[in-house]
């Protein structure tokens, strides 16, 4: 999900970055209890559309945990 949505971005985050949010969304899932609907739609998506409509399958709360984390990663450091 992660490297097929990263490759339409020039220029294309560093390997690092996109690890960064392999784990963070993995981490997410698995505290969160996110639905195998969720997950599996979320496994095949290809573009930022699809990304948009398999995080419907979140609950309000998920989509809040995985918005936090990925601003505190985006967030200068200190």
């Amino acid at each position: 999900m992660v490297d097929e949505m990263a490759a339409a971005k020039e220029p294309r985050p560093p390997d690092d970055v996109l690890n960064g949010l392999i784990d963070l969304i993995r981490v997410r899932c698995e505290q969160d209890r996110w639905s195998s609907e969720a997950v599996l739609c979320l496994s095949r998506i290809k573009t930022a559309a699809e990304a948009d409509q398999c995080g419907t399958m979140l609950t309000d709360a998920q989509q809040a945990a995985l918005v936090r984390d990925q601003e505190a990663k985006a967030a200068p450091s200190k």
